[in-house]
């Protein structure tokens, strides 16, 4: 019997290959793509968080447009609200620019021009038109669109993550379930 090598369970299965995948390289297989799909989610999950937080800017900006009166005659100057438009231009500085500085630097920029709200800021005053709110106002419902949009494209690929993570951890469980039931018959064969 010196010269009889024992070979492992599956060496002998007719399914064997020279390059065959072994249990224990699939249980590695699987345990990194696990990583790499929860590495994923977790960048979706952060991409989400920050999302949420430009929307909340987004709808703080247009209450502090709300708060400004308004004049029927929409090329009217209205004065005296300058303190609005100055915590305008603030939540764009100390919310959105923080998450997303390439955003703030797009409302900054767009804002800031002619019939737009935050023209006259620099203006003593604080001059504004009606005309310059509603033009902000639809301005600011299409970057909110934009956010909804990417959020629901982020949500979407999430749950393929989430699938995909799910079949892992399903083949895992049923790879183990298989050397389990292996180990079984082994032990029940040797008795």
């Amino acid at each position: 019997m010196d010269g009889v090598t024992s070979l492992p369970p599956i060496v002998n299965s007719p399914y064997y290959y020279e390059h065959a995948l072994t249990p224990e390289s699939m249980m590695v297989y699987l345990t990194a793509r696990l990583g790499s799909i929860d590495e994923q989610i977790q960048g979706h999950i952060k991409s989400q968080e920050q999302s949420e937080k430009l929307r909340a800017a987004v709808n703080a900006i247009k209450t502090q447009l709300n708060e400004l009166p308004q004049n029927s005659d929409k090329g009217k100057n209205l004065e005296g609200q300058k303190e609005v438009l100055d915590e305008i231009a603030s939540i764009i500085e100390d919310e959105i620019a923080p998450v997303d500085p390439k955003l703030a630097q797009r409302l900054t920029d767009d804002l800031s021009a002619d019939n737009h709200i935050l023209h006259t800021t620099g203006t003593e005053n604080g001059t504004y038109t009606t005309l310059e709110i509603e033009n902000t106002q639809k301005y600011l419902e299409s970057i909110a669109s934009e956010l909804e949009s990417t959020a629901q494209m982020n949500m979407i690929h999430l749950q393929s993550l989430l699938s995909a993570r799910q079949t892992a951890i399903s083949l895992a469980t049923n790879l183990l379930a298989s050397l389990d039931e292996s180990s079984k018959k082994v032990v029940d064969n040797i008795r």
